[in-house]
Order: structure tokens, then sequence, then C-alpha cells
């Protein structure tokens, strides 16, 4: 539900109604392309290993503006790679991107 309020083109706070989701498909396949991308670095990057990191995902529906802006944050725990894959980090983004097809994918049935 919240991930759905997130990209509703409802401006009301009412958490009683159930929101639209106008925006959903064109926010949440921008987020898709941008976890993918990242996605393609982690593949290949062997410096770093990312330990408790977040993903950010903002974008300003006021402004009729639907491409959000997806950033790594609080990534204060981050190690030397040593050369190797950090396939702990990728398998949580992973996760994620099939989360957020699922989603997309529910939404075009």
């Amino acid at each position: 539900m919240v991930l759905r309020k997130f990209v509703s083109s409802s401006n009301s706070d009412n958490s009683q109604s159930d929101p639209d989701c106008d925006f959903a498909a064109e926010v949440l396949g921008a987020v898709f392309e941008r976890l993918v991308e990242l996605k393609a670095w982690f593949e290949v990057q062997t410096l770093y290993h990312f330990y408790s990191c977040s993903v950010l995902v903002v974008y300003e529906k006021e402004k009729g503006n639907t491409k959000p802006l997806v950033k790594l944050v609080d990534f204060a725990h981050v190690v030397s790679g040593n050369g190797v894959i950090d396939h702990n980090f990728l398998g949580g983004l992973c996760s994620f991107i099939n989360f957020i097809r699922d989603i997309l994918q529910a939404l075009h049935h």
C-alpha cells in the first residue's frame, strides 16, 4: 500500500482512500531502468563491497515531473572488494529489481 501511495497521482493525504496509480507505470518503469543500470555496474565492479546501503527513490509529483531520482545512500560501511564482485549487495539489488518488475507486470494485466 505504501508503494501505491508513493506513485499515486492523488495529492490527498487521506490514508483511508484508495490511491490511484496513474503515474505508477511511468515512475516505477524509470526506477526499474535505473536499478538495472546500477545492477550492470555491480556485476563488474570489484573495488568495493557495500554493507547496510540504502536505495533512495524520490520524485516530485506536484510539479508534474514523474522522472524519479534513484541514488545509493547511507553507504558508510564500504570495504575493499579485493577484486571480487559484491554478490551480497548484488543479490539484494536483484531482489529489489524483481519486486519492481512484478509490480510493473501486475500493472499491465
